[in-house]
């Protein structure tokens, strides 16, 4: 599964987390994955995209490394790669 076919599926996961006060999510960054964690309480679940393969796969909370860089996102629009590697493309801010 490579993130340009999946990109756009997510939308439905943002009608759930609408409501969060610090963005949609949650950018979790790290040389081998980005992790996308919803803000609403109770989702316990992240989305894990690879940077080699771009391979998306669902991992628990656990998973994300404390040494992860943490960021809040309103959406994703694709990955990007580059000389120094992929990287995610995403928003920061949205008007609702």
């Amino acid at each position: 599964m490579h993130l340009s076919d999946q990109v756009f599926n997510l939308s439905s996961v943002g009608e759930s987390v609408a409501t969060a006060a610090s963005g949609f999510w949650s950018g979790h960054t790290t040389p081998e994955k980005f992790f996308i964690e919803a803000c609403d309480e109770g989702a316990d679940a992240v989305l894990a995209i690879d940077r080699v393969s771009n391979e998306m796969t669902l991992a628990g909370k656990k998973d994300v490394p404390p040494s992860a860089v943490t960021r809040p996102i309103c959406g994703i629009m694709g990955t990007i790669r580059l000389v120094a590697g992929r990287f995610l493309c995403h928003t920061t801010w949205c008007c609702l």
